[in-house]
């Protein structure tokens, strides 16, 4: 839930992840446009930072500032590696509210898999 015009930050963290390449995206559903669009407004991904055992984290800030006509907006991280089988999304659906403020932190795990080189 979010209130109107006031910034909130949404996050999309993927770690334990080997090797280092991988893509963060963030796309958005709208009942004006009901399909999924990629989009890179509000977004900054930092650098992929290394964990002590070798493993990578990478974290995907989006900062919205939300007007009434968001209400019910799907916002989704996809996060794709050459580990996963498929790319994987997260989804955050966005509730606008009058009188409450709140934060909202999306964490996103890609699962720990052994590297192996081919």
């Amino acid at each position: 839930m979010m209130k109107e015009n006031e910034e909130q930050l949404i996050l999309c963290m993927a770690s334990g992840f080997y090797p280092t390449n991988i893509t963060v995206t963030w796309k958005k559903w709208t009942q004006k446009d009901p399909q999924y669009v990629e989009f890179s407004e509000g977004v900054f991904t930092n650098c992929t930072t290394k964990n002590e055992d070798g493993m990578f984290n990478v974290t995907s800030f989006l900062m919205l500032k939300p007007s009434l006509e968001d209400n019910m907006t799907i916002y989704q991280c996809v996060v794709w590696h050459k580990s996963l089988p498929t790319s994987q999304r997260l989804n955050f659906t966005l509730t606008m509210i009058g009188s409450q403020k709140s934060a909202y932190t999306l964490k996103y795990y890609i699962k720990q898999i052994p590297y192996s080189p081919s």
